[in-house]
């Protein structure tokens, strides 16, 4: 669904997220804090990510939902944002991971204008407009950037059209500590030019109530400069994210 939005600029940032129901979200995390407060953490970090994004200069946006939740419920958690101009999409109900994120980069680099695609979790407390503006900068000169995470895995993968190199996205156990030293692999193998590891920051995703403790044990203080560039309903919805941090480890 288009809700609306005057689609601008060259980038399309694709959001994966989840409706925010306790029980629903961030099981792992519940093992550890109970569903009520699993679902509250999960509920602040995405909407200070979609916020964080939706507000980042004219890049196009969409949110894709899973495929068990209701539009309905999206769009009204994203209006109670104030964030109504956006596009809402369902997932493919292919249970793959892999399949998920290249037909969302599919789909996006169809549409017209549109020259760079990424995509993003929700569960990564220490994303900045930094790290989207260097993710959007780097595939100026690269056809593959990807956002390390501190477990192996990855919380943003962007590419630049028109076509999205299939062999990237198989042949991989998903969710598992390989699975960027895998796609790394496949983006060499198939000749593309990936930035440097480095061009994004290593990156804590919240699966565990372990995660969340790292997390906030080791925000530092160029996490903290960051935030002062952002625009203040951005800094409201991050000082929210934090306050429900401290409030789910508080109950541990």
């Amino acid at each position: 669904m288009d809700t609306g939005c005057s689609l601008q600029g060259s980038c399309c940032f694709c959001i994966f997220v989840r409706f925010p129901a306790p029980g629903k979200v961030k099981t792992r995390l519940a093992a550890g804090v109970g569903p009520a407060a699993a679902c509250a953490f999960y509920r602040a970090c995405a909407s200070y990510t979609i916020q964080l994004v939706c507000r980042h200069s004219s890049a196009h946006v969409a949110i894709y939902y899973s495929s068990g939740d209701k539009e309905a419920d999206i769009l009204e958690w994203v209006a109670s944002l104030g964030l109504q101009p956006t596009k809402l999409r369902s997932q493919s109900t292919d249970p793959c991971l892999g399949v998920k994120i290249r037909l969302a980069l599919e789909q996006e680099l169809a549409v017209p204008g549109v020259t760079k695609a990424l995509v993003l979790g929700s569960d990564i407390p220490g994303l900045t407009k930094a790290v989207l503006e260097a993710a959007v900068d780097a595939l100026d000169t690269h056809e593959v950037v990807l956002g390390p995470a501190v477990d192996g895995g990855f919380y943003l993968l962007g590419t630049r059209g028109p076509q999205v190199e299939p062999s990237l996205f198989e042949g991989i156990e998903w969710s598992t500590s390989s699975v960027l030293e895998k796609v790394l692999q496949k983006a060499t193998a198939a000749g593309l030019r990936v930035a440097p590891l480095n061009t994004l920051p290593v990156l804590q995703d919240i699966d565990t109530l372990d995660d969340l403790r790292a997390w906030k044990d080791t925000q530092g203080t160029e996490e903290v400069a960051a935030m002062k560039s952002h625009a203040a309903e951005i800094s409201s919805s991050r000082d929210c994210l934090l306050k429900t941090v401290e409030q789910v480890i508080s109950q541990t």
